[in-house]
């Protein structure tokens, strides 16, 4: 087996730092593989040159702005939604979102990365919104909320805040959110050239 692979196959476990890697290789196959810091680094530069890793960089910025649809969904749980940035102003059917500063003069189609901690929800008896779904874990607990649309997102609430499946909410997005937009499945940070 090539270093190549053997990093692959470490990575397809899940998201590893270098150093993590290099750590992964000393405890579980340093008796089959003494892979060094000096092996490793240029392999991972190779992998992602050729396409094979999506995304190279800390653990937090890959979570915060994944690169693709892809990389959001395999560092957590993450919820799309098709949504419009207009004049700086980015909307779905949540209503607005956020804005986008640098897009004053778009006009244009993408979709939306939400994760539930990113997520509000609140009682609203007119809302077509409706939690299905409902999943205590602790210390949080987990909404699945159906849009009007059908499409459903994801919240965590603190475990003191529960409503019930059936119950109608308010969807929307926590104060000071800048979050990632995708055009064909790609991140991006300005708006795309004609």
């Amino acid at each position: 087996m090539s270093l190549r692979h053997a990093l692959l196959g470490a990575l397809a476990d899940r998201p590893r730092t270098g150093y993590a890697l290099l750590k992964h290789f000393e405890q579980s196959l340093a008796y089959a593989w003494p892979a060094s810091h000096s092996q490793i680094y240029p392999e991972l530069a190779r992998l992602v040159r050729d396409g094979l890793i999506e995304q190279a960089d800390t653990p937090q910025r890959v979570f915060e702005a994944p690169a693709s649809r892809f990389v959001a969904s395999f560092m957590g749980d993450a919820d799309f939604l098709p949504a419009r940035v207009h004049n700086a102003l980015l909307t779905c059917e949540i209503g607005v979102v956020s804005t986008v500063p640098g897009w004053a003069d778009a006009n244009v189609d993408v979709d939306v990365v939400l994760r539930p901690h990113e997520v509000a929800l609140a009682p609203d008896p007119d809302s077509t919104s409706r939690v299905v779904a409902v999943e205590y874990h602790g210390a949080f607990v987990l909404h699945t909320v159906q849009l009007a649309s059908g499409r459903t997102l994801r919240s965590w609430q603190t475990h003191s805040v529960r409503y019930p499946v059936g119950a109608p909410v308010a969807v929307s997005v926590v104060a000071g959110l800048a979050p990632t937009l995708l055009v064909d499945d790609r991140a991006v940070t300005e708006p795309p050239r004609p």
